[in-house]
């Protein structure tokens, strides 16, 4: 019965401002199931590594939270309201830009009000999506030289979780 719940809702309710989902299923031509595989393959696979690392509670749900909203095959704006109290402890200026780049998907309102269309647009999830993981990936590469200068400096290791 779970087998049949996910299959049914993998095939009808997916690609709703998605992430990485998205930009998967187009990379594989659509219609398969890599997509969901990857995703959940990322966020097991990102679980495990965390128990074993022994990572602290809420640095863990930081990271899985991030891991199923972006592999998530929706990606609904209070979706992302899940990682807001998280960003207190973490900050993180790409998460707080995505979710106040969020309110663009509410584009599809204007369609579906009018014309009863529930489709969101290409453009708005390329809006939404790249300016944030170019400052995800651009924060991370930019705080590696940093943490690199710590760890000369201390002559100790940074914290790798």
């Amino acid at each position: 019965m779970f087998r049949a719940n996910m299959t049914y809702y993998e095939a009808t309710w997916k690609n709703y401002h998605a992430s990485l989902y998205t930009v998967i299923e187009w990379l594989t031509g659509g219609k398969t199931k890599i997509p969901a595989l990857v995703g959940i393959c990322a966020s097991w696979g990102l679980a495990f590594w965390l128990a074993w690392k022994k990572a602290e509670p809420a640095r863990a749900a930081y990271l899985l939270i991030g891991t199923v909203l972006a592999f998530g095959p929706n990606g609904y704006s209070w979706y992302f309201t899940w990682i807001v109290p998280l960003l207190c402890f973490f900050p993180n200026p790409a998460w707080l830009m995505l979710t106040v780049l969020m309110f663009l998907s509410y584009n599809v309102l204007i369609g579906y009000g009018i014309l009863g269309a529930f489709k969101f647009d290409p453009l708005m999830q390329w809006l939404v999506y790249a300016p944030f993981y170019a400052l995800l990936v651009g924060g991370w590469w930019f705080g590696r030289g940093k943490r690199e200068r710590l760890n000369k400096f201390d002559g100790g290791e940074a914290e790798a979780v």
